[in-house]
């Protein structure tokens, strides 16, 4: 038909519906005076609604984005990484500290914050420290043994120690980088990195917009598209779910500043329609106040993840180092959709959970992502074959419970502190490579005492601690509090109430050895002590102590009684020094 003949049959029709409209208003006039009277009134009430719901709802989200961008949360940090020749660090050790600093795995290491691999080559460019912005190599290339005679020359292989150490063409001994974080100190128990959008790589985006919003960038905050779509997919659609249109802006919305609606309806499991447009009219209104960087910066750092012991998880940053102990930058693109899938249901999709579900879901990510030409469909397939290789202790690896306790401290030595708005930043004197070592410590030891006790029968489950100190300053290098601490969080190295058995014996030693010096008396580790069952007065009651198992020496260095952890020798000891020094020196 032509576009006159169109347009001459809709004002033909638009005459009519005018006619008929003016018949009707002839034959009842009073009905419809009211009738406009109602709809203007009607009218004039939704602009006086709308206009306040705007109002209101644009000042709740002006003061919490400006609280959110001027938020700063108290961060914890362990001493800073030294790295010296010699070390026995290997290579994927190191690579793990990289990545505790937050460093980007490059092909080549150009800018401070990023390293590279080449074979057995580490090169670094440090942020801050002693050779700061200059290119550090860290080699565990052994050097290739001799060659004999007649013999091709035997490869030279990897050594699990730092071997050289360089900057650019000149050796030295070591290097101190900068102060890995630990965790930022919430008052709830939440686990969160604030990195700024620039900062996250395009992978990690491109695949929560992917699977989440692809139109986001092009729509006002809701997608009518999506939402037609979704209507139609649900009534006459087979699926046995129901489709959702949420946006990204739609589920912050939802999540940050509905929070209390969203907790009715998961108490009574009803859900509101209220709630619903008032979450798409703040949508609408969060599009107009914020910029879309704004709004997607938010959401990724805010966006639930799941729970790893009793923390939850918020944020890619943070789901990055938790689920595979990596930064964020280091992600590969089959991780990044992993994540990304997560989002949907943290709980069910969780790679420790549900690893089937979460491999499955990962690769629905990576489809969306290539029919988006996020990637390419090669890209998309070779993820989809990547083994999903989550990392189980990567929550034990960041100490939680010395920041338990560093936390706690804080709060009780530093009150004020807990209250500042201001930048707050506790540095603390923890070894993250000895934590890491000391963890291992403890779970291959609880996992000895297990098999020990599965074969005597006995249904108990065996707990440990740790404390690593340095002698010389006191200064904590690291710290276990118990098993697991997914399973428990209750610190059994500073508040369970323990018997210090053997641990008490170096001082007993140790007050001998100054009584000595007082004295002038010659006493060394190497002076003899009678190890044999002998019974001692307690007060006016005899006390025989006995060694473990009844193993007696006889006659035993002190260095010896100590080493062998002798009851019976050190009793002695402390009867020469004297009981009173020994508390003395305890006390102290």
């Amino acid at each position: 038909m032509p576009k006159k003949t169109r347009r001459s049959s809709a004002n033909a029709m638009f005459a009519a519906l005018r006619a008929r409209v003016v018949e009707l208003a002839r034959a009842y006039p009073t009905e419809t005076r009211y009738v406009a009277i109602s709809a203007a009134a009607l009218f004039v009430i939704m602009c006086a609604l709308t206009g306040y719901y705007y109002v209101s709802f644009s000042r709740m989200i002006d003061a919490r984005l400006h609280g959110e961008r001027d938020r700063v949360l108290p961060r914890v940090f362990a001493r800073p990484l030294e790295i010296r020749r010699g070390d026995n660090v290997s290579q994927k050790e190191l690579l793990d500290r990289l990545n505790d600093l937050g460093y980007a795995q490059r092909t080549q290491a150009q800018n401070p914050g990023e390293f590279a691999v080449n074979g057995a080559l580490v090169s670094v460019v440090p942020r801050a420290g002693t050779h700061k912005g200059r290119t550090v190599i860290v080699s565990f290339q052994r050097p290739a043994p001799p060659r004999r005679s007649g013999r091709p020359q035997p490869p030279a292989r990897m050594s699990t120690r730092i071997e050289r150490l360089s900057a650019g063409k000149q050796p030295i001994s070591r290097v101190i980088m900068d102060a890995p974080m630990l965790t930022a100190l919430i008052h709830a128990r939440v686990k969160r990195r604030q990195v700024p959008l620039s900062a996250l790589p395009s992978r990690m985006v491109d695949a929560v917009l992917a699977i989440e919003d692809q139109r986001y960038y092009s729509h006002p905050g809701i997608d009518p598209i999506r939402i037609v779509g979704a209507l139609f997919t649900n009534t006459f659609g087979s699926r046995p779910y129901l489709e959702g249109a949420s946006t990204i802006t739609q589920q912050l919305a939802r999540n940050f500043f509905l929070t209390e609606e969203m907790a009715i309806e998961q108490q009574t499991r009803q859900r509101s329609l209220r709630r619903k447009l008032l979450e798409q009219f703040m949508a609408i209104v969060l599009d107009v106040r914020a910029t879309k960087d704004e709004v997607l910066e938010l959401y990724l750092n805010d966006v639930y993840l799941g729970n790893r012991g009793s923390f939850a998880i918020h944020g890619v940053a943070e789901a990055a180092r938790l689920y595979f102990g990596k930064d964020v930058n280091n992600l590969s693109l089959g991780e990044a959709a992993t994540i990304a899938g997560i989002i949907q249901s943290p709980n069910t999709l969780s790679p420790f959970n549900s690893p089937e579900r979460a491999r499955e879901r990962r690769n629905v990510v990576l489809r969306a992502m290539a029919s988006g030409d996020f990637i390419s469909a090669d890209a998309a397939e070779r993820a989809s074959k990547e083994p999903l290789s989550p990392v189980a202790r990567a929550l034990d690896a960041e100490a939680p419970y010395f920041v338990d306790f560093v936390g706690q401290t804080r709060a009780s030595d530093f009150p004020a502190v807990t209250e500042t708005t201001q930048a707050v930043d506790v540095y603390t004197t923890l070894d993250l490579h000895l934590q890491r070592l000391a963890q291992d410590a403890v779970t291959g030891g609880i996992a000895k005492v297990d098999q020990l006790l599965s074969r005597r029968r006995r249904k108990r489950v065996p707990q440990a601690a740790l404390i690593a100190v340095d002698p010389r300053t006191g200064d904590i290098l690291a710290m276990v509090g118990g098993r697991s601490y997914n399973q428990s969080q209750f610190n059994r190295a500073v508040s369970a109430k323990r018997q210090p058995g053997s641990v008490f014996k170096p001082f007993v030693y140790l007050a001998a050895f100054e009584r000595a010096a007082d004295d002038g008396s010659a006493l060394s580790p190497s002076t003899l002590v009678n190890d044999e069952p002998t019974t001692f007065d307690a007060n006016g009651t005899p006390w025989t102590p006995a060694n473990y198992e009844n193993e007696y020496d006889g006659e035993i260095t002190l260095r010896r009684a100590l080493a062998m952890s002798r009851n019976a020798a050190t009793v002695k000891v402390a009867e020469a020094a004297g009981y009173d020094r020994v508390a003395d020196l305890w006390r102290r």
